[in-house]
């Protein structure tokens, strides 16, 4: 397995710390500037934007499955009117808040401000390759939480049939392999054992029976509530699976019921992991339903941005960071934004014919969500931050290390978010005429070279706001351009946009008239800006005409290079980070992390900076 590919995304670091301060009132004297910026966009790939009034736009009749979608538009598609944009074409819009995001976005990585539209309430979690011990869990006579060590004994899968979850089983003292039970003490039947359905997977023809050991391990309450946390993610389908007939293990979670007030004595079946705490105790700690599984972390992403430099969301009028101050914030304390941002929109055309402006249907492969769970590509260890190709990495996640064959835990100090996500520039590939399925979307992408207008409106900002944001729409490089929309990863979305002139309102000191003047944007002290690292890196990234690479993509694993391979879907990315991590008894790390954008970034590109 190599690192042979460029990522689709990586992340422009963040720089010190955040810088807040109380909100000053606006002025509205001779130091600020009103007026608005009009702005040329070509795409430069095609661009996808959803009009998500249909969502089966551009199905065809006999399609039942899946999503399609026209181009954002002004049309009402009708939510119940299948096929609706079948060979009727609207003239494209790209809406304002799309715009809007994408200008913000790029403006508060380039001038730190915080990191406004994050979720610190998404929920940190992992699945794990290695195979945990089976347990049986309890709150005993004291009320406190204990694990029993256990063996597990396979069960022909239908003889279970009308066996439930933690039901108390007898088995065959003398038979091995699989286990024959009975639900009664009765003759050679009398080792006792608790029955552990798990999940359904293909051709699976065996279930678990957990025969208690001797060994009595200790339990934290911080286990417990990481427990809940879990079951309750597998509950509201947070974690996702792709397994056919795989059913989050309701039944589980039904046996399981509520954990502060499970039944005293009670066994529940549980995967866990071993270690030791400081005093050379046993311990038992991320419980879960099965050998391999989800396991979710206390470190949280809020915890994170605060630790390393406060970049957390600004919530306070009297300590809000420069870019909310200009782009506004919402909440409790809101602040007003004093930058508005229009539709973009092309010039009709006087046969009224919008085809000419889409590409042909398209039906998208899969597309992946961001997974902040692949802690390798999202986050430094900060043991870890000098990298080279030759050596390996030791494993991490969000809570811990693991150091030979014990867990040590780690705090929001040790590990690092890289920084805030971008994507590179890339050619889009073809895609084969494929059908829809509920995992693929068709779309009508806007072709390339397609020019759209719109303006940027600013409200009593000053000369060093305004040269900010001519920096934020054009990176102050020709050769740089932004990603919007959907489909970044697979080549969509790159667009260039130019400032055609600057606006400002004057008043005509004869006749107190409101004048909007040509303001010479040679004024601004664009050039002056001092050309951070975070700056720097954004070229990097955003440079349309020399790192459009041919090797943008997810991860994957090249099945002529790898003997391990198996042919078998191969092209997925979740393969080569299974392969990446080596999650054994007396060794865990990583094979590779993910490069830096100096790295992947062509030489003549960091030559420039």
């Amino acid at each position: 397995m190599t690192y042979n590919f460029v990522n689709p995304y990586n992340f422009v670091p963040f720089e010190g710390k955040c810088r807040r301060s109380p909100l000053q009132k606006g002025g509205t004297g001779d130091k600020t500037l009103t007026g608005y910026i009009q702005c040329e966009l070509t795409t430069l790939t095609p661009i996808f934007i959803p009009n998500t009034s249909n969502d089966k736009a551009l199905h065809k009749e006999v399609e039942q499955e899946g999503a399609s979608y026209d181009f954002y538009s002004y049309a009402d598609l009708g939510t119940d009117n299948k096929g609706a944009a079948n060979d009727r074409y609207q003239q494209p819009v790209i809406p304002g808040s799309e715009l809007r995001g994408v200008i913000r976005s790029v403006h508060e990585a380039a001038f730190n401000g915080c990191m406004s539209s994050v979720d610190l309430n998404r929920l940190l979690h992992r699945r794990t390759n290695k195979i945990k011990k089976p347990g049986l869990l309890r709150r005993n006579c004291s009320g406190e939480w204990e694990l029993l060590e256990c063996s597990r004994e396979g069960l022909k899968k239908w003889r279970t049939k009308k066996l439930v979850e933690g039901q108390k089983i007898y088995l065959d003292r003398h038979q091995r392999g699989d286990r024959d039970f009975r639900e009664y003490r009765q003759g050679r039947y009398e080792q006792e054992a608790y029955f552990h359905k798990g999940e359904f997977f293909g051709k699976k023809t065996k279930e678990s029976a957990f025969v208690p050991g001797k060994m009595i391990v200790g339990v934290s309450e911080r286990e417990i509530k990481r427990f809940k946390r879990l079951l309750n993610g597998y509950k509201n389908g947070e974690f996702k699976t792709k397994t056919e007939g795989h059913n989050q293990y309701e039944a589980y979670i039904r046996y399981v019921g509520d954990l502060e007030n499970l039944p005293l004595n009670r066994w529940i079946p549980v995967y866990y992991e071993p270690y030791k705490d400081n005093q050379g105790n046993d311990m038992a700690a991320y419980f879960t339903p099965a050998m391999m599984s989800q396991e979710v972390f206390d470190t949280s992403i809020k915890q994170l941005l605060h630790e390393h430099g406060e970049y957390e969301p600004c919530q306070d009028r009297g300590n809000v960071c420069p870019v909310c101050v200009l782009f506004g914030m919402t909440g409790t304390t809101s602040i007003a934004s004093r930058v508005r941002i229009s539709d973009a929109r092309v010039e009709e055309q006087a046969d009224g014919d919008a085809s000419r402006f889409f590409m042909q249907d398209t039906v998208w492969p899969e597309l992946g969500e961001p997974k902040p769970s692949a802690v390798e590509f999202y986050t430094y260890h900060l043991n870890n931050q000098v990298r080279s190709f030759s050596p390996k990495y030791e494993y991490w996640t969000y809570d811990y290390k693991r150091v030979g064959t014990n867990l040590q835990f780690l705090s929001s100090k040790d590990i690092q978010l890289r920084g805030r996500k971008f994507y590179w520039h890339s050619e889009p590939g073809v895609h084969a005429e494929v059908e829809l399925s509920s995992m693929r979307q068709r779309v009508r992408p806007v072709k390339d070279n397609v020019v759209f207008k719109f303006r940027l409106y600013f409200d009593r900002v000053t000369e060093d706001e305004l040269a900010r944001l001519c920096w934020t729409l054009t990176f102050n490089d020709s050769d740089c351009a932004h990603k919007i929309g959907r489909g970044k990863p697979i080549g969509f979305g790159s667009v260039r946009i130019k400032t055609a002139e600057i606006k400002v309102r004057t008043i005509d000191p004869v006749t107190g008239e409101w004048l909007l003047t040509d303001y010479e944007a040679d004024r601004l002290p664009v050039n002056k800006l001092s050309l951070t690292k975070p700056m720097q890196d954004l070229q990097r990234i955003a440079n349309w005409t020399s790192s459009k690479h041919s090797r943008v993509t997810y991860p994957f694993i090249d099945s002529k290079n790898n003997a391990s391979s198996s042919g078998i879907n191969d092209s997925a990315s979740h393969q080569w980070f299974k392969q990446n991590r080596i999650e054994k008894t007396h060794r865990s790390e990583f094979k590779d992390v993910l490069h830096r954008i100096q790295e992947d970034a062509p030489d003549s590109v960091n030559k420039e900076r």
